[in-house]
């Protein structure tokens, strides 16, 4: 009897709704397909940031460390990051030896820190984008301000041995006093040192005679008194310069250390110190300048004295002057002159903040290092190590016990050195690379596409080492083609099938290998494939923009039946980036808008006789334009990645979800565009992008993982036949 319900129901719609259709030119085609589509609770769009995985942040900061700070129990890092480990900072945060911790809203960039001697932390901060300044403090809860703000920038912070904090940088007032680029706290208010100076102020030292050195780009001070070299010194009462001459060459100061016996050591770009050479280093006795006993080749960005030990940064090294002789510590040759910006010495070892990428070899060591005398060390918690990708990833794909396989242009994945391929077995980052290497320098070189066949055999092309396509055997790469294909894909026969642009010619070409030997099927004249796929009639599909062989005409989407080339439906307007078969069901994915007069929007259905919409498709968001690039589908659900902001009517960032009915978004979506994605075992999507680094509410580097959990299924489910077709004219 419900049956019967069911099916006078939908005839009296078949005959009934084109009466309620005011527009008599009205047409419209509804598909749906033969089995219950899944659905969601009525009442959302969304699945919620929930299912978002959390392990594939970077560890350590994920941008440049500008500053650092020790009170002796803790190590303060301040800079650019907004996360360490994965966890939101602002951007400080307090290394206690096994783990960072957050500090609060500090409310803007953080360019110079200060412990004084009770254990308190200040903070030069530019309060968000504008021009506003302030000097903080940290009350152990909460940051405060420190007397009126500054108008301009503050480069440096020091203290003297009485207590007085010194502020400089590139300020005229602070409040309504006029202070001229340097100010002194007096416990109560910020006051001038006389009248100041007529230029920028780069960095401050203070020695244990209560004298302030300032270095910079200025000329006078007290608006009377010729400063030469840029560098004056301020002994609590006047201002004066340490020569009284000009240098022999212009001198750039950058960083300044004192010594414990009164001397100062002035680092920079210059090769003279009033007739004495020098190499980008000079050393101030007091009296004198003299030559510190070694030379530089690059500019000194950074500089630190401690109990007799003085460290400097002059790329691609640390030198360390131990007392007695001069010693170079490497930081590898990818550290360019300004990638070092504080020193720091704690409990015996040093620490290094900059904006470096890696540490001698090591890519996982980021932003800060730590050095304990023989060797480099991250640092981050090692009970939360994070399992992003730093570099460009291009692609995801997955074997069936589960194994996930990224290939890109990257060289560090999590903490490890792992080069252009890389495993992930659900726990932990496994090396593929086996003499594969990338160029950090280019954007199109490394793994493009990879494939595995129902063995495990994996499958790579590669645009760096390989230069062409490639079978991993017993932990070897062995080349198949010296083309790098664009494509890959593999039958249930284990036959792999590439596509491949020919050089110089421009024409691609697909083949299929056998495992000895390769066949041709056939050369496209006049565009791109971009995508291949097998359906489980075996039966070869490939999609881009191209001319079929021995044709003029354009197609997006065509077959091979073991013999020959054949279009699938009329032609897109626009290319075709992504394909996946469900049976013999196509979906195709892509920057077009249409097929004939069908309105597609960028994904379509081929229902064996024409291209059909999914809903209103894929839409971009304002200002942008809108494409899918990588298709995953699984139990009626597909997943739909790209660069758009809208999935039918629901509001989706770069990835969606269509059940077979409505469009769903994972929650906020991902940040970037998605490049492809893989499904693991029905239980885990990946994603991966160029340049992702947010899923959902989640720190996500270059990969993210989103927890598929079935939608609810409807206590009473119509089925449809497997077409249905509603016109109406």
């Amino acid at each position: 009897m419900k049956a019967i319900r069911v099916g006078f129901f939908w005839m009296m719609i078949y005959f009934w709704l084109p009466l309620l259709i005011n527009t008599p030119a009205a047409h419209s085609q509804i598909w749906m397909e033969s089995q219950p589509p899944l659905l969601l609770p009525d009442n959302t769009t969304s699945c919620g940031n929930d299912g978002w995985d959390d392990r594939f942040f970077r560890s350590g900061p994920n941008s440049g460390i500008d500053a650092l700070a020790t009170d002796g129990e803790n190590v303060y890092a301040a800079g650019r990051f907004t996360l360490i480990d994965g966890i939101p900072t602002h951007p400080i945060a307090r290394w206690d030896g096994e783990r960072w911790h957050p500090m609060g809203e500090i409310g803007g960039i953080v360019r110079a820190l200060l412990v004084d001697s009770k254990g308190i932390l200040y903070a030069a901060v530019q309060d968000g984008g504008s021009s506003v300044h302030y000097v903080k403090w940290w009350d152990g809860q909460t940051w405060r301000v420190l007397g009126e703000r500054f108008y301009g920038v503050i480069t440096a912070l020091a203290i003297s041995p009485d207590g007085e904090i010194y502020a400089a940088g590139f300020f005229k007032y602070v409040g309504e006093a006029r202070l001229n680029r340097v100010a002194r706290w007096d416990g109560e208010n910020w006051r001038s040192l006389g009248e100041g100076v007529d230029g920028v102020v780069r960095t401050l030292a203070a020695d244990r005679q209560g004298n302030l050195y300032v270095g910079g780009d200025f000329d006078w001070a007290n608006g009377n008194v010729r400063i030469y070299g840029g560098l004056a010194i301020w002994d609590g009462s006047q201002w004066r310069s340490l020569s009284d001459t000009e240098p022999e060459q212009w001198w750039s100061v950058r960083s300044l250390a004192t010594t414990d016996d009164g001397g100062l050591y002035v680092g920079g770009s210059f090769t003279n110190a009033w007739g004495v050479p020098v190499s980008n280093l000079a050393y101030w006795d007091g009296k004198q300048w003299r030559n510190p006993g070694i030379d530089l080749p690059n500019s000194v960005q950074a500089l630190y004295w401690s109990e007799g030990e003085l460290f400097v940064f002059g790329a691609p090294n640390v030198y360390h002057w131990d007392g007695s002789q001069w010693n170079a510590i490497s930081m590898g040759a990818s550290t360019g002159p300004f990638a070092v910006h504080a020193f720091l010495m704690h409990k015996g070892q040093l620490y290094v903040g900059g904006g470096f990428f890696e540490v001698g070899q090591n890519a996982g060591i980021q932003f800060i290092a730590r050095w304990d005398g023989s060797q480099w060390y991250p640092v981050y918690n090692q009970t939360r190590i994070g399992n992003g990708i730093r570099g460009r990833v291009n692609v995801v794909i997955s074997d069936r016990l589960g194994n996930v396989y990224v290939g890109g242009n990257f060289a560090n994945v999590g903490v490890q050195n792992i080069h252009a391929v890389a495993q992930w077995n659900g726990q932990s980052w496994l090396s593929l690379d086996n003499g594969l290497e990338v160029d950090p320098n280019s954007s199109e070189k490394g793994v493009v596409a990879l494939a595995v066949d129902k063995n495990g055999v994996l499958y790579a092309c590669e645009k760096y080492h390989l230069e062409g396509c490639g079978v991993l055997v017993e932990d070897r790469w062995e080349r198949i083609t010296r083309q790098p294909g664009n494509a890959l894909t593999v039958d249930q026969e284990g036959n792999l099938y590439i596509s491949y642009k020919e050089m110089p010619y421009g024409k691609y070409i697909v083949i299929m290998w056998d495992g000895s030997e390769i066949t041709t099927l056939g050369m496209f004249t006049n565009g791109v494939i971009n995508a291949l796929t097998v359906a489980d009639d075996g039966a070869l599909y490939v999609g881009g923009q191209f001319q079929l062989p021995d044709t003029q005409v354009t197609h997006t989407v065509a077959r091979w039946d073991g013999q020959q080339w054949h279009p699938v439906g009329n032609p897109f307007d626009g290319p075709v980036y992504a394909l996946v078969t469900n049976g013999n069901k196509i979906y195709a994915g892509g920057q077009f808008t249409k097929a004939g007069d069908v309105t597609l929007n960028h994904i379509a259905y081929w229902n064996g006789e024409q291209w059909l919409a999914l809903a209103t498709g894929i839409g971009a968001t304002p200002g942008e334009s809108a494409k899918v690039t990588s298709l995953a589908l699984y139990d009626g659900m597909l997943f739909v990645g790209g660069r758009f902001g809208r999935a039918g009517s629901t509001l989706a960032n770069n990835v969606a979800l269509w059940n077979g009915s409505r469009w769903y978004a994972l929650g906020d979506g991902v940040d970037d565009e998605v490049a492809a994605m893989a499904i693991v075992n029905g239980r885990e999507l990946y994603v991966v992008g160029r340049y992702l680094r947010w899923a959902g509410n989640k720190s996500s580097l270059g990969i993210a993982m989103w927890h598929i959990t079935p939608p609810p299924e409807l206590t009473e489910t119509l089925w449809f036949p497997r077409q249905m077709h509603l016109h109406w004219e």
